[in-house]
């Protein structure tokens, strides 16, 4: 190894291989120090500096151009030609060897820069970092989803947008991931939605389509990637083979329900018929006027309010016109009457007004009376049960007493029978006006109840 001696009043003599294989001699003006200067010279006495490597020296000694020395840090002046040249030790660097990996100022934002070696470190000031001090604790920003970083002494504080959260605006609805089975998250608004993948589905991808099986009676479970469907076993049906077509029984009137498959038959008791056994002979009701139908061995029997008779109850005092003359006959509870045209008169209109001078203002020839004269409408008594009759112009108006009504005064509570299940109907006379409620009253048969009898016991 070389060793060489700096000392205040003495030059050293350098031997230096240059790349040509040539031994050189130089010297060198030094500091008042012995130093082992292995670092710039190897053991093969080369100059380390790739600019000292295949260099021709002219001269043993440092010429003019070097009296001055103008190598900066202890660089070694070779003289040359027109001019010098620097061969400077590491980590300088530049013509006169006045450059280091110091003087660019690599360090930012106020750090300061110390030499190492062949390179440099940055010593950073409050709060910048990085290898130039090229970062602050909010670059690049550490908040995430869009949150806002803000400086605070060497540390950072994040802002947080709606509806995140964390000390780096890392907590959300999607954080941590609430979908099971692999399923992505998506924010919407303050909540998340579930993008589930197949099979699986549920609010958090939680259940599975087919898993438990979802149908009963044990059908069988298909499903594409976001419905499932069930193939039920006869006779089950259904969304998920849930149903049984007889239950409930869907046969009406006491029928019996029999499975068909998917379907139903009904098989029904006697007077009965119809898909579900909702059809009789009393269905719809053929009794005319109120009267009651009852099923009677396949057929029908009508039970008929007073005064209607017949096999539909279509048969009243009436039926026949009783009237004569174009009499208008009304049928009442126990009996008819005739309203009689004008001039004729008698149960059944059957007489003829006789003229006298009570009933005509003149008393010239009949014909003549019968054409120009007129008698009062009212003294045929038109109105019934108690009604009173006035005269309006030419036609007659019956006030009718309570509860009766009609252009005659012949309605009332009873009539139709209201009254169901062979009960009888009293009108009350001393009903006021009004809906009808209190104006009859039914007296039932001991098997039936209600204000109509229309309750079995």
């Amino acid at each position: 190894m070389l060793f060489y001696t700096f000392c205040f009043s003495c030059f050293a003599s350098i031997i230096i291989q240059n790349g040509q294989g040539e031994t050189i001699q130089i010297e060198k003006e030094t500091i008042a120090q012995s130093e082992t200067r292995s670092d710039y010279f190897g053991n093969d006495f080369t100059v380390k500096d790739s600019l000292a490597q295949n260099e021709s020296f002219q001269d043993e000694k440092r010429g003019k151009n070097c009296d001055e020395d103008p190598c900066q840090n202890h660089g070694i002046c070779i003289d040359q030609e027109n001019g010098f040249r620097c061969i400077c030790l590491n980590p300088y660097f530049g013509k006169t060897c006045e450059e280091n990996p110091c003087s660019s100022i690599p360090c930012k934002n106020g750090g300061k820069c110390q030499i190492e070696g062949e390179t440099y470190k940055c010593f950073c000031k409050t709060p910048f970092i990085g290898d130039q001090c090229e970062r602050d604790p909010c670059t690049p920003n550490p908040c995430e989803n869009e949150g806002k970083c803000r400086i605070d002494g060497d540390h950072f504080n994040c802002t947080c947008n709606h509806p995140y959260s964390g000390d780096m605006c890392e907590i959300g609805p999607c954080y941590p991931n609430p979908c099971q089975n692999n399923g992505e998250c998506e924010i919407d608004g303050d909540r998340f939605k579930c993008m589930c993948k197949s099979p699986f589905i549920g609010d958090t991808c939680e259940k599975e389509l087919c898993s438990p099986n979802p149908c009963l009676n044990n059908g069988t479970c298909t499903h594409d990637e976001t419905n499932f469907a069930c193939y039920c076993f006869s006779p089950f049906y259904g969304i998920i083979c849930d149903k049984v077509p007889c239950e409930p029984n869907p046969c009406l009137n006491d029928g019996m329900c029999v499975n068909d498959g998917e379907k139903f038959k009904c098989t029904c008791k006697p007077s009965f018929y119809g898909e579900r056994c909702e059809k009789d002979n009393c269905t719809p009701n053929p009794c005319l006027n109120g009267g009651r139908c009852l099923n009677v061995r396949g057929n029908f029997k009508c039970i008929c309010p007073y005064p209607f008779q017949g096999e539909r109850c279509q048969i009243d005092h009436c039926t026949s016109n009783p009237c004569l003359n174009g009499g208008e006959c009304l049928s009442g509870r126990e009996e008819f009457r005739c309203f009689c045209p004008p001039y004729f008169h008698g149960e059944r209109c059957e007489k003829i007004i006789t003229p006298t001078t009570q009933n005509f203002r003149t008393s010239t020839l009949m014909t003549t009376m019968l054409t120009t004269t007129s008698t009062n409408p009212c003294d045929s008594d038109p109105c019934w049960n108690e009604g009173i009759c006035i005269f309006e112009g030419e036609k007659t108006k019956c006030l009718c007493l309570s509860p009766f009504w009609g252009k005659y005064c012949e309605h009332d509570p009873c009539n139709p029978n209201p009254c169901k299940n062979g009960g009888e109907c009293v009108i009350n006379r001393e009903a006021l006006e009004g809906d009808g409620i209190g104006t009859y009253v039914c007296s039932c048969p001991e098997s039936f109840s209600g204000v109509n009898c229309e309750i079995g016991k």
